[in-house]
């Protein structure tokens, strides 16, 4: 009961409650003094707090007012650098996310005896060195 009782003290304090249940917290209030006298301390500070001034002092303002008047003026982004920038970075993320999971092209050259014969294109997964041709395209001499 004394947990119910102190539930309703706000209420209590700011008058919301109905006869008896007001009769109730009086006498509960009246059997324990620490706590009355708590409730009453709680009024005090309740005046203190609303006699303080509820506006802020004109110098602040003042002050602030001059802040706002001269900071940088942001002027809005286009609509169309919002969808480039967006396409961007999902490019971005897709190339990313294709990488990690598909790994790039190694390109290697070999020029056997000081000639070159083909260019060939490999391809392994990640973390492994077991490649696998994906194209062999013959070399042309360039002379001709």
């Amino acid at each position: 009961m004394e947990r119910e009782i102190e539930t309703l003290l706000p209420l209590y304090e700011s008058g919301a409650l109905d006869e008896a249940q007001r009769a109730r917290v009086d006498a509960w209030l009246q059997s324990h003094p620490q706590e009355a006298a708590r409730l009453q301390h709680l009024r005090t500070l309740k005046q203190v707090v609303q006699a303080e001034p509820q506006a802020a002092p004109e110098e602040v303002l003042t002050s602030l007012r001059q802040r706002v008047q001269h900071a940088p003026q942001l002027r809005p982004v286009p609509r169309w650098a919002q969808v480039l920038w967006g396409c961007a970075l999902a490019l971005a993320c897709a190339l990313l996310l294709w990488g990690a999971w598909h790994p790039g092209v190694t390109l290697q050259w070999q020029a056997p005896g000081g000639m070159w014969t083909a260019f060939r294109v490999y391809r392994a997964p990640a973390g492994t060195t077991d490649f696998r041709l994906l194209a062999e395209l013959p070399v042309s001499d360039p002379a001709t």
